[in-house]
């Protein structure tokens, strides 16, 4: 499920994330994936309610807030030829990550094919397909995440 953010910008639509999860109460457990700003209110969502989480999918985002005590898993997935996101923030404060956690970098990947909208001309250039790039960052994410969804 996809929250409607404010000006479409989910770092504006933290709100949105509550009331989903609260609507849907037959949805035990979640993971909640973020992409570049989106990063920011997955990460603020998962420290108000770790307890209804299976963990988070961080693509091509920092992390916002310290989640290291939290129960969850996290999986962060950055592209080699991002030229959206600064690098040196999403580097930061690796310590924010969960115990279990697994950062991977996508070689031939860049910012704007993790989502579906029209490419920045100032991002790095690409070896693979947008599909290609897509189904990689689902099946880590799937894969990632196997053992805790029962797959």
């Amino acid at each position: 499920m996809l929250p409607k953010a404010p000006f479409h910008l989910s770092m504006f639509g933290i709100r949105h994330g509550h009331e989903i999860m609260d609507d849907n109460p037959q949805i035990e457990k979640w993971i909640l994936i973020g992409h570049s700003l989106g990063g920011v209110p997955a990460s603020r969502i998962a420290a108000k309610q770790p307890g209804k989480l299976i963990g988070v999918a961080l693509l091509a985002t920092m992390v916002s807030v310290d989640l290291s005590g939290l129960d969850i898993s996290a999986i962060r997935i950055t592209a080699e030829n991002d030229l959206i996101m600064n690098k040196k923030m999403m580097g930061m404060h690796p310590e924010y990550l969960p115990v279990n956690s697994r950062s991977i970098e996508l070689k031939g990947a860049n910012h704007t094919q993790f989502g579906a909208y029209k490419s920045f001309s100032r991002d790095g250039d690409v070896t693979m397909t947008w599909k290609e790039q897509q189904e990689t960052a689902v099946r880590l994410i799937l894969d990632f995440f196997a053992a805790e969804i029962g797959g």
